[in-house]
């Protein structure tokens, strides 16, 4: 496959964002603006990784998450909710909100 093929404005991040979900090659091929990360706030099983928080930070990928996992400093500030909404309109723009 070749590697623009990958390309995406919004990835999901696998395996709840476990430190095997996410490699700094997958990341460049999919080079996406915005990344979500379906972790609980306990963060059972090491899930939002920093590791993988940190690849997307420096990637300057933008990030929001399902619930509210205590990583910092990648989740400082963020206030409880119970999911993500993104929304696609006519013209192509995207717009996220916590729900």
């Amino acid at each position: 496959m070749r590697r623009e093929a990958l390309r995406a404005e919004t990835f999901k991040v696998g395996h709840h964002g476990q430190a095997n979900a996410l490699d700094e090659e997958l990341l460049g091929a999919v080079a996406p603006k915005y990344a979500i990360i379906s972790a609980s706030s306990d963060r059972r099983y090491e899930s939002a990784a920093p590791g993988v928080l940190s690849m997307l930070h420096a990637y300057g990928t933008k990030t929001y998450f399902t619930d509210v996992p205590d990583v910092p400093p990648y989740t400082d500030g963020l206030m409880p909710h119970a999911g993500v909404a993104f929304a696609v309109a006519p013209d192509g723009s995207m717009s996220v909100r916590y729900l």
